[in-house]
């Protein structure tokens, strides 16, 4: 497991990955969901090797901080974290996304503005 801490813009972001595959699945959070809700996800996944399985929490979810302004995090900043956490977490490796619930959303959202991710 590798911990990580990312700053995107008034956020700091905990994160972690799991495993050792060449592909990368990141997990994305439901509304007042943390990255504990994928602990199955990653036994089933990383442990078997095919993937590495990214985890982090949004701001206001979980261990992510709101470094200065408001509390309220809009549709556009999640999708700014998602994009950051990509970027930092995948390397050269294919990229996977899992959403649950309104995470589910926010990767839609993702992949309709950056789809060669």
């Amino acid at each position: 497991m590798q911990k990580s801490t990312l700053t995107v813009d008034r956020f700091e972001i905990p994160s972690m990955v799991f495993g050792n595959g060449d592909r990368l699945l990141v997990c994305v959070n439901g509304m007042q969901q943390t990255m504990a809700s994928w602990r199955s996800v990653v036994r089933h996944f990383a442990v078997r090797g095919a993937y590495r399985v990214a985890l982090f929490d949004f701001p206001a979810q979980g261990r992510a901080r709101c470094l200065h302004g408001a509390e309220c995090v809009s549709v556009d900043e999640q999708v700014q974290v998602l994009r950051a956490a990509v970027d930092a977490l995948s390397g050269d490796a294919p990229v996977a996304l899992i959403g649950g619930s309104w995470g589910a959303v926010v990767a839609a959202a993702f992949a309709a503005r950056h789809p060669r991710s």
